[in-house]
């Protein structure tokens, strides 16, 4: 009521909105409907200009805070995926120990998947998202032998004067770790002999860093200058070699010495002079 004329307000206003849409528009009695600000230049809605407003110092609160919020919502991302990938990376090498275990009691076929899972105490479908087949999983435990052949070498490289007494220090050495567990070594042979063709880059691999190590073992040294391509040539033919022969030992042709006698043999028609 504005000098005796009802300017028709509600009493009550439930919100932002039903303040600006009566603002924006009243009725008197006795009159049609009048546009607030009628005849003079439009200054928009009220309630909007709130609502506007509002907005623009929340934008400019969280600008502010951007920064800091992003800098710390990084560290905690990264922390998080650091975490993930080790819980990850333990869970996968508890599968392949588990799988090691198998092998060494029963060889190639005691090691089923769905046993391999109940015992690593981890999901079916865990272990299927990880590892393919079981010949994907026995490969993964012949990298993780090669690991140790690494670890072994890089704390004992192999002695000698001579390229070929290294090499022979070295396939040695390697052939005692491969036949100390026959079940096993049997197990994870066939599975790189299976030709499945998911698993041709992972044979393939062992196969490079085990030419490497044999590489190194030539130049005298784990750690050093990169062989020429002499020595590579030779340590990849030396490998193939020395596999082929584990794989007659695998299969009963011959014994364990005869596969470092044979690879002997090879490294000594290789190097002569």
């Amino acid at each position: 009521m504005v000098h005796g004329v009802d300017l028709g307000f509600p009493p009550r206003l439930k919100n932002c909105k039903s303040r600006a849409a009566s603002l924006d528009t009243w009725r008197v009695p006795g009159r049609r409907a009048t546009r607030f600000g009628a005849g003079m230049p439009r200054m928009g809605n009220p309630g909007a200009r709130v609502a506007g407003a509002l907005r623009d110092a929340a934008r400019r609160m969280i600008g502010t805070a951007r920064p800091r919020a992003a800098g710390r919502a990084g560290a905690l991302a990264r922390r998080t995926e650091t975490c993930f990938n080790l819980r990850v990376e333990e869970r996968a090498r508890r599968i392949v120990e588990t799988a090691v275990e198998l092998a060494e009691e029963g060889g190639f076929d005691a090691v089923r998947l769905r046993d391999v899972a109940s015992n690593a105490g981890v999901a079916l479908g865990t272990l299927y998202r990880r590892f393919r087949s079981k010949e994907d999983l026995l490969v993964a435990a012949l990298e993780q032998e090669l690991e140790d052949v690494e670890a072994r070498l890089a704390s004992r490289p192999p002695r000698g004067e001579t390229a070929e007494a290294r090499v022979g220090a070295f396939f040695q050495m390697t052939t005692r770790a491969m036949c100390r567990r026959p079940n096993l070594s049997r197990a994870m042979l066939r599975a790189v002999a299976s030709g499945e063709p998911e698993l041709t880059q992972k044979v393939a691999a062992f196969h490079g860093r085990l030419a490497a190590l044999v590489a190194a073992a030539l130049g005298g040294a784990v750690r050093g200058p990169a062989p020429g391509d002499q020595e590579q040539r030779i340590a990849q033919v030396l490998s193939q070699v020395w596999f082929a022969s584990l794989v007659g030992w695998a299969g009963g042709l011959h014994g364990q010495a005869a596969v470092v006698e044979q690879t002997r043999s090879a490294a000594e028609l290789l190097l002569r002079p």
